[in-house]
């Protein structure tokens, strides 16, 4: 709207009465493009990217599914990283139920970046151009003294019918009618009815400016001051002023009134506050000494962990330049490569696990960067300083979650020759370690990834179930051959998996499946069955989401009304509008607004009562804010 300089220049005008300090945000466009609302339709931002976060911890606790982050004040535990803050926003709906706590934090150039700091990126170019132009008009406003063509009046409301209060005036501005209170020849007289008006419960009030009779903006009235210009004298300030012998004798009359009343004083004439005081010293020393003791005992903690982080740190370099001395020889045959491994070994701690940790950590994040025979060469390196039988070690661990280290080693170094091993852990009872065996399974399956779930009965939850739709995605694995036949399975888990998968392939093959799944027994999997229908533009599915609409619970009568937003025809919409009409919960029939509007229907453009349900629940859609 146009009042949006004017908000500018009540900030302005109040800065030279006195009464509120001025910011530049005030003045800028109150209808600039909103920072959250364009991350979330999906629009790439560069350098932003987005995690789900699930925890945080003061200590390092590992997790076997989540990636352990270190941040200033702890660690944190956090789940995937992608560019698109909508699919970011489902993964984190779908970690609800195990982990009501889940948020989405943003990310910029690989940092942890606040909302404040993603907010300052997309809107520092936007207002920019705002902020100089301000600040030339505040120069100016700030500079300016009476004007006779400048007049003030205090704006109440903005409204869409005419509106009479004994009082106030009225005008009409681009199609609104506006409602003010009286006519300043001084801005601060029109700052204080302002004030006042707020008082006595109209919120919104601000000061307009006028010129000439006519309602004008920041922009004409700093032009009509640059062409009008009355520097403002400012009055000589009186100070009084005491002499140092004044202030001197102050001095001296506070501390005499206050030596009477010395606590030394009467520690020195009463015995028993002298034992009082006693007690206390031996409290005070006892509470000093210890707590110097554990400051001392956590110094040395820490300084022990900082020393070990430094060896580690002068390892890591040295594992570094040997790696990449490595890639740049030129003849570096079998033999060579031997020496200069046992050479290697004896400059490192190789005997300690953490080194072998570290080592296999520099190998793969190498690997991963190459293809063909340098890629090969990091895995006869892994092979030649025998870390393969360090791996094999903790595979065969007592410890399920050593063993999950193993496998992982063989996922992320793309051992195939370890299939065999990882194999019979795909059916172990513990559901982790099984978990994680079925996802290294798929990344190192060459021919047929998705045939371990032909025969599947185990248990996958959602947390698996994301890590094995982003290994498909990242593997880009073909559509499997028996993918209709997982959604007949009598392993629901399995079945919320497939359905996934089915929209992820767009196999519009399984279209005849996915509705049958509309008559599931489960409500969980009608759910998602509606939204496969909605994703795989399944329109033949219009006419049993109708017949089942009324006899589903509320969560997937939303859903419902979610997908015939992209499948509805002309019979969703009569259906739709008697639903208006029912008794269903406003939540429904907030849903049932927003698809009709989505489908064009006549009943959303028509005119409702504005105190009446169906008109509250319409101004709630065209604008969210209102409750």
């Amino acid at each position: 709207m146009a009042y949006k300089v004017e908000i500018a220049a009540i900030a302005v005008c109040v800065l030279v009465c006195g009464n509120l300090q001025l910011s530049f945000s005030q003045g800028l466009d109150p209808h600039h493009i909103d920072s959250q609302v364009y991350i979330e339709s999906g629009n790439p931002v560069s350098g932003l990217s987005y995690k789900v976060q699930l925890a945080s911890y003061s200590d390092p606790v590992p997790h076997e599914h989540f990636e352990l982050e270190s941040q200033n004040d702890g660690f944190i535990w956090t789940f995937g990283e992608f560019e698109d803050f909508r699919e970011a926003l489902e993964v984190r709906d779908s970690l609800l139920a195990d982990h009501p706590d889940a948020w989405v934090s943003y990310y910029f150039d690989g940092e942890k970046a606040t909302y404040q700091k993603v907010d300052s990126l997309v809107q520092s170019h936007l207002i920019q151009s705002q902020k100089d132009e301000l600040k030339e008009s505040l120069y100016w406003l700030e500079s300016a003294g009476y004007l006779p063509d400048v007049r003030y009046k205090v704006q109440v409301g903005s409204h869409n019918k005419p509106i009479n209060k004994e009082g106030f005036s009225t005008e009409t501005f681009e199609g609104n009618h506006l409602l003010l209170y009286g006519e300043f020849v001084d801005y601060h007289e029109a700052l204080v009815a302002r004030d006042s008006l707020i008082n006595v419960g109209f919120k919104d009030s601000w000061v307009s400016f006028y010129l000439s009779g006519s309602r004008a903006s920041l922009a004409e009235v700093s032009q009509h001051i640059k062409s009008n210009f009355v520097q403002t004298e400012v009055p000589e300030v009186k100070v009084v002023e005491k002499t140092d012998r004044s202030i001197r004798q102050e001095m001296e009359t506070m501390l005499y009134a206050d030596a009477d009343k010395s606590f030394v004083k009467k520690l020195l004439y009463f015995e028993g506050e002298r034992k009082i005081y006693s007690i206390a010293l031996y409290f005070i020393i006892i509470f000093f000494g210890t707590t110097i003791s554990l400051i001392m005992v956590l110094i040395s903690h820490r300084r022990s962990v900082e020393m070990a982080k430094a060896r580690k740190k002068v390892y890591q370099r040295k594992i570094d330049d040997f790696l990449s001395s490595l890639l740049l020889e030129d003849d570096l045959n079998d033999e060579l490569l031997d020496k200069k491994l046992q050479k290697f070994k004896t400059k490192i701690p190789f005997e300690k696990d953490w080194c072998k940790e570290l080592l296999i950590k520099n190998i793969v994040d190498l690997k991963k960067n190459f293809k063909g025979e340098m890629a090969d060469m990091f895995i006869t390196i892994y092979l030649k300083l025998e870390l393969l039988s360090y791996t094999e070690k903790l595979i065969n661990d007592s410890s399920w979650y050593v063993k999950t280290k193993g496998i992982f080693h063989f996922q992320e170094l793309g051992y195939t020759k370890g299939l065999p091993i990882i194999k019979k852990y795909t059916k172990d009872p513990n559901d982790f370690l099984r978990n994680v065996a079925i996802i290294a399974y798929i990344s190192l399956e060459p021919t047929e990834p998705l045939s371990i779930f032909n025969d599947y009965k185990g248990q996958i939850d959602k947390i698996d179930e994301l890590k094995i739709l982003d290994t498909i995605k990242k593997s880009r694995i073909k559509v499997p051959k028996n993918i209709i036949n997982w959604l007949n399975s009598k392993n629901e888990s399995l079945v919320s998996m497939t359905l996934k998968m089915v929209t992820y392939f767009n196999h519009l093959e399984a279209g005849d499946s996915v509705i049958s799944l509309l008559d599931h027994p489960s409500s969980k999997i009608k759910n998602e069955a509606i939204v496969a229908c909605g994703k795989l533009y399944l329109s033949q599915a219009e006419e049993r989401l109708l017949e089942i609409f009324n006899k589903e619970n509320e969560n997937n009568q939303i859903e419902i009304l979610k997908t015939l937003r992209t499948i509805g025809s002309i019979t969703s919409t009569f259906f739709l509008e008697q639903l208006l009409d029912e008794k269903n919960s406003r939540e429904v029939k907030i849903e049932t607004m927003i698809t009709l509007k989505e489908l064009g229907s006549e009943v959303y453009e028509r005119e409702f009562e504005d105190n009446s349900e169906l008109g509250l629940i319409k101004m709630h859609v065209e604008n969210p804010f209102i409750q």
